[in-house]
């Protein structure tokens, strides 16, 4: 069991399971080497999923249930029940490795400075298969230059510092970009020092059916680079709105 105040939690939302998330849990149950707790959220879900989610009956998992069907929201829940401070984000369809939280932990307990800590990033098909890799830049100077072109933070590999992000107002929005969004305002705000562990820590699951990629994530990254760009305007987010409405104008023709 989990300490009334654990050295990370996990939270973990989700709406459907498309045969993929006991598979998701069980790599966070096979988390070695640190006392976490695992907060599910089922969003909107069906009451064959609630009760699925019910008898999961591991005392580390705390599990929650709401109506609205909305991914930052549910996030956002997540948070406001989670007794650690330091935060792993996990999706019901990837793949943790067994030293993921430990690995992330004793980082970010070395290095109080950063605040949002991804890692290297496995690809694999819907039958688990590996079919690539993502290698993402490791420092907070190579991440702020790349993240006006890209999202080069894996969400579901992310571990982050409670405090700073409820900072910065938690996550405010996008269906599909929620992550992207909220980055993009701590680098306005120069409050959020980012990294990325050299290891691979996550097998992440694509899936052809996704909206990643899609004209409907593209339109949200021209909305949050532009809403930035008014607020703050900075070359940098010029930059970044320029490049979005590319990638969207490819999407539409």
């Amino acid at each position: 069991m989990s300490s009334a105040q654990p050295q990370v939690s996990v939270i973990l939302a989700t709406h459907r399971d498309d045969g993929f998330l006991d598979a998701a849990i069980q790599s966070i149950l096979d988390q070695k080497g640190i006392d976490f707790e695992l907060i599910v959220v089922a969003n909107n879900c069906t009451d064959d999923l609630w009760t699925k989610i019910q008898q999961l009956k591991d005392p580390r998992i705390r599990s929650f249930r709401t109506q609205i069907p909305q991914l930052s929201f549910n996030l956002n829940f997540a948070l406001d029940q989670a007794r650690g401070e330091l935060i792993a984000r996990m999706d019901s369809d990837d793949i943790s490795q067994p030293d993921r939280l430990k690995f992330q932990y004793e980082f970010m307990r070395k290095h109080p400075e950063v605040a949002v800590l991804g890692s290297q990033v496995q690809l694999i098909d819907l039958h688990g298969k590996v079919i690539g890799t993502r290698e993402l830049p490791l420092t907070h100077k190579e991440i702020v230059r790349r993240m006006k072109c890209s999202n080069c933070l894996c969400h579901p590999s992310v571990m982050f510092r409670k405090s700073q992000i409820l900072g910065l107002g938690g996550y405010l929005g996008g269906r599909q970009s929620e992550d992207y969004q909220l980055w993009l305002r701590g680098i306005a705000e120069k409050k959020l020092v980012f990294g990325n562990l050299p290891e691979t820590l996550l097998q992440y699951r694509v899936n052809p059916n996704s909206a990643q990629g899609s004209p409907l994530a593209y339109s949200e990254m021209v909305g949050h680079f532009a809403q930035l760009f008014l607020e703050y305007k900075t070359w940098y987010f010029f930059v970044g709105l320029s490049v979005a409405l590319l990638k969207r104008l490819k999407k539409f023709f």
